[in-house]
């Protein structure tokens, strides 16, 4: 179902290491 009526497509889903990374950062930055 690929349209092109000027409607952006969705942008691609976060894959998971994402999230991990983002969920690491603060922990590994804590002492």
């Amino acid at each position: 179902m690929v349209t092109h009526r000027g409607n952006t497509p969705p942008p691609p889903p976060w894959p998971p290491i994402f999230l991990l990374l983002l969920i690491s950062s603060p922990l590994q930055a804590r002492p």
